[in-house]
């Protein structure tokens, strides 16, 4: 089995099948600390080579106790190629070293293998994300229903907790998260090229947008409800009707956790109101005279009322 040699073909002075299993390692090490960017994949699979080429008993020990390393460890030389960082090889260098070291460590070389998946595979942070998405919509749902099956044990009818959940400032946010995950899932594309992005943000990026859809969806439908932004639908006879329907809230919901520029938008709006109604003061003069003045960089507005007799 020495001779078949898994990888880059060695010189012919390190290809015997004494050299493979004894002297290789010795030989690999002084070519990778002379030459690093040339050394680095013939010392991973070198070290290989070592690994299956090994006497029977360790070999049948270690397919026995640790098959799915042994076998995600092989088969990097299928995943990694020519043009792979050195530091790929490098690390399955010290992966394979440290298997052949003690079965102990299969752990580490669990948590070595991990990471080189990681890095070489575009799917591991779409993989990531919907993990952290997972784990957030899991958490929610759960929050969801314990709250729900304490308001229901508490006396509450089945009508009142209907009533309750069409109230804008619970239908708003629930459709924001499902507009967050919508987003999320419509861009999982952009991950394929987020490999240099740690797992945690990645994993913490799927949990937290959703939370912060339903955020945004809170404040939008507060924006809203409150009457900052007035907004209705014209009637069939010209009247304005209001917008207390939960129809309107679940879109206004949607669109806070699908868009974040939907939200910006619409904060920037209210604060645009907010400061011109901050400009604006209502002054009484010797409880006869009210008057309004707008002092926004010049007077806009001036009307009087004659209040006394």
């Amino acid at each position: 089995m020495a001779n078949d040699f898994i990888g880059p073909r060695l010189p012919p002075e390190l290809a015997g099948p004494g050299e493979v299993a004894s002297g290789l390692t010795r030989a690999l090490d002084t070519t990778f600390a002379t030459d690093p960017s040339g050394g680095a994949a013939v010392l991973f699979y070198g070290a290989i080579n070592e690994l299956v080429s090994s006497n029977p008993t360790p070999a049948a020990s270690r397919l026995r106790t640790q098959p799915d390393v042994l076998a995600r460890l092989i088969n990097l030389t299928s995943r990694l190629t020519p043009e792979s960082s050195d530091s790929l090889y490098q690390q399955g260098y010290f992966a394979t070293k440290l298997l052949m070291q003690s079965e102990n460590n299969s752990n580490t070389v669990a948590a070595i293998l991990d990471d080189i998946d990681y890095s070489t595979s575009r799917n591991s942070p779409i993989y990531t994300v919907m993990r952290g998405l997972m784990l957030s919509v899991t958490c929610l749902a759960l929050a969801a229903g314990f709250s729900s099956l304490i308001y229901l044990l508490s006396g509450n009818s089945g009508i009142a907790y209907i009533k309750m959940v069409e109230t804008p400032i619970i239908v708003a946010p629930l459709f924001g998260m499902l507009g967050s995950i919508v987003s999320i899932l419509l861009r999982l594309s952009e991950f394929e090229t987020a490999t240099r992005r740690s797992r945690q943000f990645l994993r913490m990026t799927g949990m937290m947008l959703p939370l912060v859809g339903a955020i945004f969806a809170c404040v939008s439908c507060a924006v809203f409800a409150s009457g900052i932004i007035n907004f209705g639908f014209a009637s069939a006879d010209g009247s304005l009707r209001s917008i207390e329907s939960p129809y309107f809230y679940v879109v206004i919901g949607f669109l806070s956790g699908f868009s974040e520029r939907f939200t910006r938008g619409l904060l920037g709006n209210a604060e645009n109101i907010l400061t011109s109604q901050s400009d604006t003061r209502i002054a009484t003069t010797n409880g006869s005279l009210l008057a309004q003045v707008s002092t926004r960089k010049e007077v806009t507005q001036l009307s009087t009322d004659k209040v006394g007799p």
